[in-house]
């Protein structure tokens, strides 16, 4: 078994203890050496990465797999990581003799996003989102002195981890019925057991309140305009594209063999999603708030190509995923040089 493929998610959990490292080291003007580190070893990372893009393998019997959807993933990811640090590198400068684990926390919670996309098994999707989230729980109230980011930092913690229970039991319930966490082997178990639906409905509502979908999209505003604008770019962009990234693996390869018609679940989601999220966006006067609600618009947009729920679809969906990635840290990049420069985002 060729375990090469798993260097980049060992290079960047390396990456991570060497930011921690240097931040003990490194002190005063030296923090901003810490910026130039992780950049650079993102890019060789990245590199690698699309290397070895085409090559593929399972690990463990199924719990892990390197293929070409994981690696157009976790490129993205990278480029995303790579950007955000680059574009928040005069507004990092505030937090001080903290930069180092700012940009640790980043790479993590990268790791995690890399762990979803290649993940194979209900535990190790888990395990990946939360590593990531736990990474985003931190980052988000990382202006300790700001109330706002405090706020925002609770709010999602207290959510998150409501939505991480309700997705762990639903993992727990098809593990229950199915006898399996592997997604391939729970595909064999769904028309035999009808009450996987229940677990199912469980894992989508636990997956909603991640990526933002109406109704469970009521904490993203919020916490996208209290937390440091280079964390809420990180959280629109990467954190939706890597559940996304999980919802494709298991919707994909376990729910096309279902008797239930999880379509029109989606169809009918996207389509409140995309009316919601448009038409709240068009109201707001803060620019974070406003991109908060541009974002939950765009998962319904992605959404919509699960409801095909074949080849076509799926690269639909792969497109306006790396489209809405660029488009939405650009964005975002613009709004953290306008609040870097003016100290707000309100118009």
């Amino acid at each position: 078994m060729n375990y090469s493929l798993l260097a980049p998610e060992m290079l960047i959990a390396l990456t991570g203890l060497i930011l921690l490292i240097s931040g003990l080291i490194l002190a005063g003007r030296g923090q901003r050496i810490v910026g130039i580190i992780s950049v650079s070893l993102l890019v060789a990372v990245l590199l690698l990465v699309v290397i070895r893009f085409t090559e593929s393998a399972v690990f463990f019997n199924g719990v892990y797999q390197v293929d070409t959807f994981a690696n157009f993933f976790k490129a993205l990811f990278l480029i995303a990581a790579i950007l955000v640090m680059l574009s928040a590198g005069k507004y990092t400068e505030r937090f001080e003799q903290k930069q180092s684990e700012f940009h640790a926390l980043m790479v993590f919670a990268t790791l995690g996003m890399m762990v979803m996309a290649a993940a194979g098994d209900l535990i190790t999707i888990y395990i990946g989102l939360e590593l990531m989230t736990v990474s985003f729980y931190i980052l988000t109230a990382y202006l300790l002195n700001d109330e706002a980011s405090s706020e925002a930092g609770l709010k999602y913690l207290i959510l998150g981890a409501i939505s991480s229970a309700i997705l762990l039991f639903g993992m727990s319930l098809v593990f229950a019925l199915s006898g399996t966490t592997v997604i391939s082997e729970i595909a064999g178990q769904i028309t035999r057991q009808p009450a996987l639906i229940a677990g199912i409905t469980l894992m989508i509502v636990g997956f909603g309140f991640k990526i933002a979908v109406v109704p469970f999209h009521m904490w993203a505003p919020d916490i996208y305009q209290g937390a440091p604008i280079p964390v809420t770019t990180y959280l629109a962009a990467g954190s939706k594209a890597a559940a996304f990234a999980a919802l494709l693996r298991i919707f994909m390869i376990a729910l096309p063999f279902s008797q239930f018609n999880w379509s029109l679940v989606m169809a009918i989601l996207a389509a409140i999603t995309i009316i919601v999220g448009n038409l709240i966006a068009l109201n707001q006067t803060n620019v974070k708030r406003m991109l908060a609600y541009s974002s939950i618009a765009q998962a319904g947009y992605i959404l919509a190509g699960l409801v095909a729920a074949n080849a076509y679809g799926l690269k639909g969906v792969l497109f306006y995923a790396m489209l809405y990635v660029f488009c939405n840290t650009g964005a975002f990049a613009v709004a953290t040089a306008v609040e870097t420069d003016t100290g707000s985002t309100d118009r």
